[in-house]
């Protein structure tokens, strides 16, 4: 693979690894690791994701919903207290015009390496999927403007476990708060759409310290990042600082 895109004029080929032992296969191969990223999770019904992580019986899982209610209630009376000054539109991503979400998409990340997002690699990535979830588009408005932007899917994994998905997210003009308020919101949406747990994966430690300070926490799930340049002189171009690197899962559709 890497012998190839070097033929076809690919300069730099990179990719995040979660098993330990296919990550150790890589780097044997001559990837260079750059970081390790950590999945960041929100619990929304922590007591229906214990049971079901752990394959306790459906009577503990339906039995669940009872102090789940009140934890439910708990983030309901948190999201009232935020700033309501902000709109808020969630449409599927195929709906939506690229244009108007791309800067805050990428605003907040001038000079980091990452993937090209333009309106037609936006169309390819999320109008569709292939295994049937559709992709939705959450942004929030302020002053007739579009302030921030997150992308998301639902999917669920093991033991039934239902998950939103965090693809991609951002903001501009310097307003987090714009994007704080959008992740509330998503909190809820994931509430509406039966989750037990959000997840989220970024290289860049200034977004993992800002979810945390929204309730989010470190998983047992770590991607390793490698690269490997192509062509000797791309090496010295490509730095192996993480936080140079704007790595998310809409980079990596395995969660």
């Amino acid at each position: 693979m890497i012998a190839d895109a070097a033929a076809l004029g690919i300069d730099l080929v990179y990719g995040a690894i979660r098993r330990p032992d296919v990550a150790a296969g890589h780097l044997a191969l001559g990837m260079q690791k750059v970081g390790e990223m950590p999945v960041l999770v929100r619990p929304l019904r922590p007591v229906r994701l214990f049971s079901k992580f752990h394959g306790f019986p459906d009577t503990c899982v339906r039995l669940s919903a009872i102090p789940d209610l009140a934890y439910g209630r708990y983030l309901s009376l948190r999201r009232l207290s935020a700033d309501s000054s902000y709109a808020v539109t969630d449409r599927a991503a195929s709906e939506v015009d690229p244009n108007v979400v791309i800067p805050s998409l990428r605003e907040m990340y001038p000079s980091e390496i990452r993937r090209r997002l333009t309106p037609e690699t936006f169309a390819n990535r999320y109008y569709s999927n292939t295994d049937g979830e559709q992709y939705r588009v959450l942004w929030v408005e302020g002053c007739n403007a579009v302030r921030a932007t997150i992308v998301y899917r639902t999917a669920v994994r093991g033991n039934g476990i239902r998950n939103l998905v965090i693809m991609d997210m951002g903001y501009r003009f310097s307003d987090e708060a714009a994007l704080k308020y959008g992740l509330l919101n998503i909190e809820k949406r994931a509430m509406q759409l039966g989750c037990e747990v959000i997840l989220f994966l970024s290289s860049r430690t200034s977004i993992q310290t800002l979810l945390r300070s929204l309730g989010y926490f470190r998983s047992n799930e770590t991607y390793m990042l490698m690269k490997k340049p192509t062509r000797q002189n791309a090496a010295a171009m490509v730095t192996e600082n993480l936080d140079d690197w704007c790595f998310s899962f809409a980079d990596h559709d395995a969660f």
